[in-house]
């Protein structure tokens, strides 16, 4: 990494039409080895949004806790995995003694995939963008028609399987690190 020390963006946002500007800046941080991750949008149309859209971006869809395609979450060919974006629990205090439990979309589930790259580069630090992606694909647990498809990507990350495509657990992970 350059002066920057970025290894992951996570982008929960998105736009109809992409700019010059925004695309040089992502192929700019891909050239880096910076893996980004993005929101797919929460019309649940066909339309792409950027930055979801942008070749050298994991575009992340949701999915509800039956591991259903949440009917808001954008289908097309920008989905590239799915996470948890439904029925979400935030910060957010609603009364004193409860906080917000049926928050929705896709820019829950894009830091979702965040933290899984973040987790698979605190295993491997040499993991490219393309190899991180790679993975995901491999690894995903699939969803709706087999294979690919623009509701659910390459299925639902799956950590767990990921962590086990790097041959280490975090038990094994601390041990080494520990000289155990």
């Amino acid at each position: 990494m350059d002066e920057y020390d970025c290894d992951i963006i996570n982008m929960s946002f998105g736009e109809g039409i992409p700019s010059t500007v925004f695309m040089e800046a992502v192929e700019y941080a891909y050239e880096k080895g910076v893996i980004m991750v993005a929101a797919v949008g929460n019309y649940g149309s066909k339309t792409e949004l950027f930055p979801a859209a942008f070749d050298e971006v994991i575009g992340v869809g949701a999915v509800g806790a039956e591991k259903e395609w949440c009917d808001f979450s954008q289908y097309n060919e920008s989905v590239f995995i799915t996470a948890p974006g439904d029925l979400m629990v935030t910060a957010e205090k609603t009364a004193s003694d409860a906080y917000e439990t049926d928050r929705e979309g896709t820019s829950f589930s894009s830091p979702c995939v965040a933290a899984i790259a973040a987790l698979a580069l605190q295993v491997d630090n040499t993991l490219t963008p393309t190899e991180f992606r790679d993975l995901l694909k491999e690894t995903a647990e699939d969803l709706g028609d087999a294979g690919y498809d623009i509701y659910y990507g390459h299925g639902l990350a799956d950590i767990e399987a990921l962590l086990k495509a790097l041959e280490v657990s975090l038990g094994s992970c601390y041990s080494q690190r520990e000289g155990l």
